[in-house]
C-alpha cells in the first residue's frame, strides 16, 4: 500500500535517510504528523485523474477534514460525507470523498503499530537513561568508599565491606525491575557511560552487570 510505505519511510528515516534512534529527545507526535501529511498527499493523488493538469481542492479538503489543518465549525457538514468532489467530474473521480475517509481510517489502523513501536522504544531508552544515572551513582559511591578507607589505611575495615554490600544489594534491587528492552539498551550504552573508569574497570562492572541480569531473567 503506497500510503503505508510512505508513512513508514518518513516516520522511520530522518532527512538523511538514516534510521531514527528513538531517544527521549525525539518528538514522536511531530514526526508522526509529518509522516501522515506525506501519506495524505498520496491519497489526494489517488483520488482523481488529472490528465489536463487542472487544479482541484482535494488535498486541501482531505487535510482539513482528516488532519484538522483547518478547524471546522461545530455545525458544519462533513465534506467527506459526499460522493463527489467539487470541480472534479465523476468520470475523473477514482475515489469519492467517502471512500477516501474510509481508506484513511483503515490506513490509520494499519500504521498504529509503527507508532506504538517507536513509543515503546523511546520509553525503553528513557528508562535506560534513568537506570544508567542510578548505576553511575552507585559506582561513584563504591569508589568513594574504597578510596576513603584506603586513604585511612583500613581497607579491610568491616564498615567498608558493609558499605560495598549495600551497593551490591542496591544494584540487585535495581536489576529486578528492568525489562528486556531496557536491558538490551543498557548493554550498549552502559560501557560508554562508564568509559571514564578505564577498560579493565568497565569490563569488571559489565561482568557483574551480566551476572546480575542473568539471575533475574
Amino acid at each position: 500500500m503506497p500510503m503505508k510505505h510512505r508513512f513508514s519511510q518518513v516516520f522511520n528515516l530522518d532527512k538523511n535517510s538514516t534510521p531514527r534512534v528513538w531517544n527521549p529527545e525525539q518528538n514522536i507526535d511531530e514526526i508522526e504528523r509529518n509522516a501522515l501529511s506525506a501519506s495524505l498527499k498520496i491519497l489526494a493523488v489517488m483520488a482523481a485523474i488529472r490528465l489536463d493538469n487542472t487544479e482541484d481542492q482535494i488535498e486541501i479538503v482531505l487535510s482539513s477534514s482528516l488532519m484538522g489543518a483547518v478547524p471546522a465549525e461545530a455545525d458544519a457538514p462533513d465534506p467527506l460525507a459526499s460522493n463527489t468532489w467539487e470541480e472534479v467530474s465523476p468520470n475523473a473521480t477514482l475515489l469519492t470523498p467517502a471512500q477516501c475517509k474510509l481508506l484513511w481510517m483503515q490506513f490509520k489502523a494499519d500504521i498504529a503499530y509503527i507508532v506504538n513501536q517507536a513509543t515503546s522504544a523511546q520509553e525503553a531508552r528513557r528508562q535506560a537513561k534513568k537506570v544508567i544515572k542510578q548505576i553511575l551513582g552507585l559506582v561513584a559511591f563504591a569508589i568513594m568508599t574504597l578510596v576513603s578507607y584506603w586513604a585511612m589505611g583500613t581497607a579491610s575495615n568491616p564498615e567498608m565491606a558493609a558499605g560495598l554490600r549495600n551497593v551490591g544489594k542496591a544494584m540487585v534491587h535495581l536489576m529486578k525491575d528492568i525489562g528486556p528492552e531496557v536491558l538490551a539498551i543498557l548493554k550498549d550504552e552502559l560501557p560508554k557511560a562508564l568509559s571514564f573508569l578505564g577498560p579493565q574497570m568497565v569490563a569488571l562492572i559489565m561482568a557483574l552487570f551480566k551476572n546480575m541480569t542473568e539471575r533475574w531473567q
